[in-house]
């Protein structure tokens, strides 16, 4: 059996970061989805428990983005959603035979190769079980970890994290939710794309973030938060 492979699904450019629209044009916004994606890559891939990492989409670049790093490409023929993607990545990890399965958004640019392997190493005593990262508001769920990969269907939407932990219990499961402030900071608004750079985040999210002059355009931080 193969151990833990990773997979992020991610939103054609055009289609991603629709809550920072009025922040942001669709062009800049195309700019700091690539940059995100490739720091949260760059972690991915840099993990020691990580044996492989598939970047899932129906946007070309992005894949092109993906290859450049390594990792496999899973193109799809139309958009699947995260949801919908994130147990299309299950059942094709369980053909494959891997032992767990990670599944992360592109948009958590804080991420380091030990946050990942911190993650995985909570679950390896376990045959079967799940890690859940919150987010910053700890109601959406920002990472998600099966062992084996399709022990329970994923459950993101509103409340995600509270309906894993239900899913797991009613599996049999051991559940462990752990908060890690690096994995709970996703970028949906400007408040986050401010915490991002006061708190540093990926070499290409800070140049994407010094390109658009997002500490001039956002100088305030204002209460603000957003579920998976």
């Amino acid at each position: 059996m193969k151990r833990t492979w990773a997979v992020v699904p991610v939103k054609s450019r055009e289609r991603a970061k629709e809550r920072l629209r009025e922040a942001l044009a669709a062009e800049e916004r195309a700019l700091l989805v690539t940059a995100m994606l490739a720091d949260v890559l760059a972690a991915l891939t840099a993990a020691r428990l990580v044996a492989g990492v598939a970047v899932q989409s129906t946007d070309h670049e992005l894949l092109a983005l993906a290859r450049g790093w390594g990792a496999e490409v899973l193109l799809e023929s139309a958009a699947l959603g995260y949801h919908a993607a994130a147990d299309a990545a299950a059942r094709l990890a369980e053909a494959r035979g891997w032992e767990a399965l990670l599944v992360l958004p592109a948009d958590v640019p804080l991420l380091t190769a030990r946050d990942v392997d911190e993650l995985i190493a909570l679950n390896e005593a376990h045959p079967r079980g799940v890690v859940l990262c919150p987010d910053r508001a700890q109601r959406g769920t920002n990472a998600l970890l099966r062992r084996p990969p399709a022990c329970i269907a994923a459950q993101f939407g509103p409340d995600s994290l509270l309906r894993h932990q239900q899913a797991a219990r009613a599996a049999g499961l051991t559940c462990r939710v752990w908060l890690n402030p690096n994995l709970a900071l996703d970028v949906d608004t400007p408040d986050d794309l401010r915490l991002v750079l006061d708190r540093g985040g990926g070499p290409a999210t800070r140049r994407a973030l010094a390109q658009l002059g997002i500490a001039e355009r956002f100088p305030r931080l204002a209460a603000s938060g957003a579920g998976r």
